[in-house]
């Protein structure tokens, strides 16, 4: 079995949700991070905020008092605070060593461009914890740099993210697809009912 497991597909269709159902029973054992989805009254998403990994709800209503907001729909296009990324997305991935098993929902996208944020990850996926989680499809990435206004650089570290976590890091990327839940479920308990 390998030491990470990651799903990838179209956005929408259920990864996180599926993934965080599975680990709702084991959410002591689990550290790491959420992407969170904020709604607005029409029932759109509005924002985006990173959350401990022990809320595991996929989406919450925006409110402006939540914490931890990194990109917001304006008039004026997206805003985005990356800065989301250096404390708290820092701060929960040095939190996680002392869990059993660390999620990272999602990686791959905008918060690669925050050096600290992604030296941390990769010390994260270098360690002795396995890793849990959703990574953006490479074409997303693409997609984010042209039509959100990130730099084109997501793009080529969303690319060498991948490579790494096959060569380096022991993962395993699969589709999301009807047999996910069984290779997430299997991969869970292999990780945990050792303990």
């Amino acid at each position: 079995m390998k030491k990470h497991l990651f799903l990838e597909g179209q956005i929408r269709t259920g990864k996180s949700t599926l993934l965080r159902d599975c680990l709702r029973p084991y959410r002591d054992n689990i550290g790491g991070f959420c992407s969170q989805r904020l709604i607005d009254e029409n029932g759109e998403a509005f924002a985006y905020r990173i959350t401990d990994a022990g809320i595991l709800d996929v989406e919450a209503s925006y409110s402006p008092y939540l914490e931890h907001i990194f990109a917001i729909r304006s008039d004026k296009g997206a805003q985005k605070d990356m800065e989301v990324f250096e404390k708290c997305g820092v701060k929960l991935l040095k939190e996680a060593r002392k869990k059993n098993l660390i999620l990272l929902d999602e990686i791959g996208g905008s918060e690669l461009l925050v050096p600290a944020f992604r030296d941390e990850l990769y010390n994260v996926l270098g360690g002795d914890i396995p890793c849990i989680g959703v990574i953006k499809l490479n074409e997303k990435a693409k997609f984010m740099s042209r039509e959100a206004g990130y730099p084109g650089i997501v793009a080529d570290l969303n690319a060498q993210l991948r490579k790494d976590l096959i060569r380096r890091f022991d993962a395993r990327i699969i589709p999301f697809d009807e047999s996910s839940k069984r290779d997430i479920e299997e991969f869970i308990c292999g990780k945990l009912m050792t303990l």
